[in-house]
């Protein structure tokens, strides 16, 4: 993780870790820092979809989307404000996808995923 740090430009895993207070001594907390480095580095990369369908966590991340308005003053300086936007409810089902019914159709073998 450290190499993956240094490409782009940031400090190294313990530095971090001092400075935000994180200390890593079991299985759980390691899997929340990767998470959290997974959704900072590929932010921009449309992996994070599937990342939280992957990791079952939909119903802890997924309740509400923020607006985040960045305003410039005219002495130069900036005004940050985050509203709520969309309050969503997340569902079991949504971690799977559905079958397309033609393909559930095709095969009498296939079932449809629950929920769906």
């Amino acid at each position: 993780m450290n190499q993956i740090r240094t490409r782009a430009d940031m400090p190294d895993i313990a530095t971090t870790f001092g400075r935000n207070g994180w200390v890593v001594t079991n299985q759980q907390q390691m899997r929340k820092f990767i998470r959290n480095e997974r959704r900072i580095e590929l932010a921009f990369e449309d992996h994070r979809f599937f990342d939280i369908r992957r990791w079952v966590i939909g119903e802890q991340t997924q309740k509400t989307v923020y607006e985040h308005d960045v305003l410039k003053k005219p002495d130069g300086s900036f005004v940050y404000s985050i509203r709520v936007w969309e309050r969503r409810v997340f569902q079991q089902k949504h971690n799977l996808l559905p079958i397309p019914q033609s393909e559930v159709n095709n095969n009498p073998n296939m079932q449809q995923n629950p929920g769906w």
